[in-house]
């Protein structure tokens, strides 16, 4: 049975749904289906649910599954920005729906070769369901 939720209890909250997403894509760990960041009281920091679409299937993606499913080996580290690094959990709570001002979804086609040159240039290129706080969804 494959992990389908996970968190990062700590994240800066100058990141955003797409950052997460991308880091876990450009790596080949995962897809994402969605992402709930919720703001600590002090608005400085986050924590990030992630609902995962489709694991990849390669020794990257294969460690951190094994990291997760024993926690009692060590700290799971995913190497974000310059060798800075979340701390990731497997997580059963589900959040899809909890707090939709704070949810990203994220469509099938947003995940492309993290190795091509494309990069979408404009929010209005960004296929994503809902963005944060659009209630127009």
């Amino acid at each position: 049975m494959s992990i389908e939720n996970i968190m990062i209890p700590i994240v800066d909250a100058k990141y955003t749904q797409q950052y997460i997403a991308d880091v876990f894509w450009n790596q080949q760990i995962l897809k994402v289906s969605s992402i709930t960041l919720l703001p600590f009281t002090n608005k400085k920091y986050c924590k990030a649910y992630i609902k995962v679409a489709e694991w990849c299937e390669n020794e990257a993606a294969n460690l951190v599954i094994r990291g997760l499913k024993n926690p009692n080996n060590g700290d799971t580290l995913i190497n974000h920005d310059n060798n800075q690094y979340w701390k990731v959990v497997d997580c059963d709570i589900k959040m899809e729906n909890q707090f939709p001002d704070y949810i990203c979804h994220f469509v099938p086609s947003y995940f492309k070769d993290p190795y091509s040159s494309s990069v979408l240039e404009t929010e209005k290129e960004c296929p994503i369901w809902k963005i944060i706080n659009d209630t127009n969804s």
